[in-house]
């Protein structure tokens, strides 16, 4: 069991480091953190766009990833489906719904 654990974690790290090497080098990547003041919560915010054209007229795509069990970074992680919509000349918006604090979801009984 516990060669499987570690051969999964090996996995999975490959996939993340082949995703940081195969990002296309004329899309950036910013991230910003916003603020909800009614709740004093922070919105970890991922913004794609291509480097060279401007963003004024695009069209925006609001990317939600799910529910990912309060992993942090989670928003950050969906390159190898977000470059191609850059591409197509979309502006895209990745947003970190829960953070690492929250409570996790009800998964099961009365929900």
């Amino acid at each position: 069991m516990r060669a499987c654990i570690l051969l999964h974690l090996f996995f999975a790290s490959l996939l993340t480091s082949a995703q940081s090497v195969l990002a296309d080098p004329h899309i950036l990547r910013d991230t910003l953190t916003l603020l909800d003041t009614t709740r004093q919560r922070t919105i970890p915010i991922a913004l794609y766009h291509r480097a060279d054209e401007p963003l004024d007229g695009l069209p925006v795509i609001l990317f939600s990833h799910g529910y990912n069990e309060n992993k942090p970074g989670s928003y950050l992680l969906y390159r190898w489906l977000l470059d191609p919509l850059v591409k197509d000349g979309y502006v895209v918006v990745s947003v970190q719904h829960e953070l690492p604090g929250d409570p996790p979801l009800a998964m099961k009984g009365d929900i």
